[in-house]
């Protein structure tokens, strides 16, 4: 529907017989009919950004720095309201625990209970740097998060130098990462004329293995 499509959706959830779709700049979370798209209820939300529903049904919001649970009859309920700085996406496991990416000087995600309380944290405090030598162990931007039925989270991050999906074990520990351009067959790569181990690609320096066939990313040059 037009009339709501340009207010910058950041946020969309499943639950019931509805879709949740968050409206930053309107401070709503509106309930849509799947089967036509109209708009069925909203509900006022400060700052709605990251939306998930757990095994329950509980429809849950990233609201500035807090996350809270939201009836689809209007009330608004805080469960998360310390402990994140910049939060943006949001996922829950089949426990009804909450997953929160967050930014700021955090770059991680962070694990809460139901009731709120700060379990774990994915990812190296503070992520990867502006530029610098690449370490996995960081993120940066981490955006969209989801947990598959095997309990793994997998974590899109809002970047391109290099681009990146990781996935995460219960534990904190990377498990595995997808890297690559922000599109296929990208043009601004070129191998080290001085240096044919080494290419660059969108502010991205790799290693290359010409024997094995193989890349890995070792560091970012810079980012706009």
């Amino acid at each position: 529907d037009a009339a709501w499509v340009h207010r910058e959706a950041m946020g969309l959830a499943a639950t019931g017989d509805r879709l949740y779709v968050s409206l930053y700049y309107d401070d709503l979370v509106i309930a849509l009919d799947p089967e036509d798209g109209s708009q069925v209820g909203a509900v006022a939300v400060d700052a709605p950004v990251g939306l998930a529903a757990d095994p329950n049904g509980n429809l849950y919001a990233v609201s500035g720095t807090q996350v809270v649970r939201v009836d689809p009859g209007g009330a608004v309920t805080p469960v998360v309201t310390e402990g994140l700085e910049a939060p943006i996406g949001l996922a829950t496991d089949a426990a009804g625990n909450l997953y929160v990416s967050d930014w700021g000087g955090a770059m991680d995600v962070k694990v809460f209970s139901p009731e709120g309380e700060l379990l774990s944290t994915v990812g190296a405090t503070g992520g990867r740097p502006l530029s610098g030598p690449y370490d996995g162990s960081g993120m940066f931007r981490p955006f969209g998060i989801a947990i598959d039925e095997g309990g793994l989270l997998w974590v899109a991050e809002f970047d391109y130098t290099p681009k990146r999906v990781s996935v995460w074990d219960a534990g904190g520990e990377l498990v595995r990462e997808y890297l690559g351009p922000t599109w296929y067959g990208a043009t601004e790569t070129n191998v080290n004329t001085l240096d044919p181990t080494q290419a660059f690609s969108l502010g991205t320096t790799l290693d290359l293995d010409w024997e094995e066939g193989t890349w890995q990313v070792s560091g970012t040059l810079w980012r706009p």
